[in-house]
C-alpha cells in the first residue's frame, strides 16, 4: 500500500494544532501559591480527530528536553525568567532571547510568534547538537517530577531516532520550518516543535507565567 503524502500544509497544521491544544489543564488540576521549587508535571496528548485511529499505529512518543530553569526575577513580585544553569550550553543564546522578549513584552500575536521561533531553533539546536533527551515518554502519559523551567517537546513515531525524526519542510508560504515526524502505513504525520513553561497561572483557559495577569498557579499542565 502506497503511503499517503497530504498536499499543502493543512495537513501537517491539523497534527500540530492537535498536540498543542491537548496540551492543557486537567479537571483535577490543583492551584498552588508561587514556588519555584515545587515539582511540576506535563502531560501532552494529540486530540480527537479523524486521524486519531491511523495515529495510533504509529506509537507515537514525546522526547522532552529542559532548556532552562525558572528563576524569580524579584522577591518581590510572582513572576520569573529564566538561566540555564541546569540546562545543554547549546541553548544558552535561545534563553537569552526568550528573556529579552519577556522584558520588552508585546501582544498575543506577537507572542504566538516569538514562542514558534524559540522553538523551531531549540528543535535545531537539539538537531545539530544530538542534545539528549531528559526523558521520553508515551503520549498522554503525566511526566511527574519536573523542576519549574522551560522545556521542549518534540513529537516522533517510537520506531524513528530522536535526532533523526527531526525533519525540514517547506510550508504553504514556502518557509523552511523544523517537524518531528512519525508514519503509519498510510500517512506520513508532522508535529512542530512545541515550548512549554511551568508554572503557569490559568484565568479563563489561557495561560501566563507573569505577575500581571490574574489567576492561579498550577504545576501540572
Amino acid at each position: 500500500m502506497r503511503r499517503k503524502h497530504k498536499v499543502g500544509f493543512s495537513r501537517i497544521f491539523a497534527a500540530v494544532i492537535g498536540l498543542i491544544l491537548a496540551v492543557q489543564l486537567s479537571g483535577n488540576t490543583v492551584f498552588a501559591e508561587f514556588n519555584l521549587d515545587k515539582e511540576c508535571s506535563i502531560t501532552v496528548t494529540t486530540g480527537e480527530d479523524e486521524f486519531s485511529e491511523d495515529l495510533k499505529s504509529a506509537k507515537l512518543v514525546l522526547d522532552i528536553y529542559k532548556l532552562a530553569d525558572a528563576v524569580q526575577k524579584d522577591e518581590a513580585y510572582e513572576t520569573y525568567s529564566y538561566e540555564t544553569k541546569a540546562a545543554s550550553p547549546e541553548f544558552q543564546s535561545i534563553i537569552d532571547k526568550v528573556n529579552k522578549k519577556q522584558a520588552a513584552g508585546g501582544n498575543e500575536e506577537d507572542w504566538k510568534d516569538a514562542w514558534d521561533t524559540f522553538a523551531q531553533e531549540a528543535a535545531e539546536a537539539v538537531r545539530s547538537n544530538k542534545t539528549k533527551a531528559l526523558d521520553t515518554v508515551s503520549v498522554g502519559s503525566k511526566k511527574e517530577g519536573l523542576s519549574t523551567g522551560l522545556y521542549l517537546v518534540i513529537a516522533r513515531g517510537s520506531d524513528l531516532e530522536p535526532y533523526g525524526c527531526i525533519k525540514d519542510i517547506t510550508n504553504e508560504d514556502g518557509k523552511n520550518v523544523l517537524v518531528g515526524t512519525a508514519t503509519t502505513a498510510a500517512w506520513n504525520y508532522y508535529f512542530r516543535p512545541l515550548l512549554i513553561s511551568v508554572p503557569v497561572r490559568e484565568e479563563n483557559g489561557e495561560y501566563t507565567y507573569t505577575t500581571g495577569e490574574p489567576g492561579e498557579w498550577t504545576y501540572d499542565y
